[in-house]
């Protein structure tokens, strides 16, 4: 059998809000807000048009500009922010195009 010496246990130290590296949680940099992706796309905040091409509705909550979008039937269509447009491109029953 081979002894190993076990290093004496550390408390956590949850007073003081440090990483293993040291810096606070304060210091870490936060990211941008993606307000870039409306500059990149050339959009403005009701730049662009969705229609909805399903059945039924459809209730969509944007992560982005945190707006709520309601598709009431079959080719109903709402203007949406230029924020959104990455998000809703992913929903097969959208048809997003410029107004």
């Amino acid at each position: 059998m081979i002894s190993r010496s076990n290093p004496p246990r550390q408390p956590i130290p949850f007073g003081s809000r440090t990483t293993a590296l040291g810096s606070s949680y304060a210091a870490v940099q936060r990211p941008a807000p993606l307000s870039h992706l409306t500059a990149a796309h050339g959009t403005r905040q009701h730049d662009l048009v969705a229609k909805y091409l399903g059945h039924g509705s459809l209730s969509v909550r944007s992560t982005m500009s945190g707006q709520f979008y309601r598709f009431v039937g079959h080719g109903d269509t709402l203007p949406i922010d230029g924020r959104d447009l990455l998000m809703l491109q992913r929903l097969p029953d959208l048809l997003i195009s410029r107004a």
